[in-house]
């Protein structure tokens, strides 16, 4: 099967549509990180216990609080 330009087989079309302008390798990057949204939401939805969301919730705001001391 050859390959095209940017190393992958060319087997069909799609379109990507924006309201922002972006260069064809910014639309395709942020197309493609796409999957790895949906693999972490597949994650929380699947994977994770109570108490590890609750960690990871614990984490956030720890952080987020951190954050905003920083700033003062």
């Amino acid at each position: 099967m050859p390959f095209g330009q940017y190393g992958y087989s060319c087997e069909g079309f799609f379109c990507l549509v924006s309201n922002k302008e972006l260069t064809l390798q910014e639309a395709l990057g942020t197309y493609r990180q796409k999957n790895s949204i949906e693999k972490i939401f597949h994650s929380l939805k699947n994977d994770w216990t109570k108490h590890s969301i609750y960690g990871a919730w614990v984490i956030g705001f720890l952080a987020q609080l951190f954050n905003i001391t920083r700033a003062f």
